[in-house]
């Protein structure tokens, strides 16, 4: 996710050079948008992306993608039909593991580890 101005920067000093967008981020993230950084709908976007560019090149193939929490929080609320402002209430521990059901209709993202 390309942070803009925010890249570098701890949580703390995020909040303390940026109170009031940071009350947005932690109320309605899809409402945030500062000079650039990436908004949570063009992350999304990006990664349904490359979700479908596998899924059209690999039938019945199974692939692994490792990623960092921001795509599969995202990608959790495209697939699972939430609203992308769950992004930041959506338990993402280290190392889970995610499985993307794509062999039905109605594709859903459940964790499985």
């Amino acid at each position: 996710m390309k942070l803009g101005p925010w890249e570098g920067l701890s949580e703390d000093l995020v909040a303390e050079k940026f109170p009031d967008e940071c009350k947005i981020w932690n109320s309605k993230p899809s409402q945030l948008e500062l000079e650039g950084r990436e908004t949570l709908k063009e992350l999304q976007l990006r990664a349904l992306k490359a979700v479908k560019k596998f899924s059209n090149s690999s039938e019945n193939l199974k692939i692994l993608a490792v990623s960092h929490v921001a795509i599969i929080r995202v990608l959790i609320t495209h697939f699972n039909n939430m609203s992308i402002d769950d992004y930041r209430v959506i338990d993402i521990p280290n190392g889970a593991v995610f499985l993307l059901n794509n062999k039905t209709q109605k594709k859903k993202i459940s964790r499985i580890f």
